[in-house]
């Protein structure tokens, strides 16, 4: 292979614009990769089976994100974990797989409206109220602050429970 000598381009090299990759360009980019050949020392099942992930592909950046109220509070502000493509695909992965045991084995009940698609805790309010306004009956409501929910979470509990989908 030639490189190309300084001489032949007096101006100098052109830089390369700061061009944003596209959505559908990773699209095509990944499709074509025969996983058979291209998992790597670590396929992704492997990873799921043994329940851990290769430390040399985990990286992220924790940064603060603003919430509410006074910004010079640190308790105003929550950590955001920013993490690469390819954990992110990983996540994906793992999400679907999860959601799909959870329907298939109707783990929820048909009332749990958070955290599915399409519906929402603002749906099951609404519901609800119209249900009883169609009947004709009272109803009193109860409203809870769970802005700080997930930090009080047992995590180790979490953990043991998400774990025990695959055994």
């Amino acid at each position: 292979m030639k490189l190309l000598h300084i001489s032949c381009m007096p101006q100098g090299f052109p830089k390369m614009a700061n061009i944003p990759i596209m959505d559908t360009e990773i699209v095509h980019t990944i499709n074509p990769i025969n996983n058979k050949n291209s998992a790597g020392y670590d396929t992704y099942n492997t990873s799921i089976i043994q329940g851990n992930f290769p430390d040399r592909l985990i990286y992220l950046i924790v940064v603060p994100v603003f919430k509410n109220g006074d910004r010079s509070q640190i308790a105003n502000y929550r950590p955001i974990s920013l993490i690469t493509g390819i954990l992110k695909i990983f996540e994906m992965l793992i999400y679907q797989q999860i959601l799909e045991h959870i329907q298939c084995h109707n783990i929820l009940v048909c009332e749990q409206c958070g955290f599915r698609k399409v519906l929402s805790t603002d749906n099951a309010m609404i519901e609800t109220i119209f249900d009883a306004w169609k009947t004709g009956k009272c109803i009193a409501g109860v409203f809870c602050d769970l802005t700080k929910a997930f930090d009080c979470v047992n995590h180790e509990l979490l953990v043991k429970k998400i774990g025990s989908l695959w055994y």
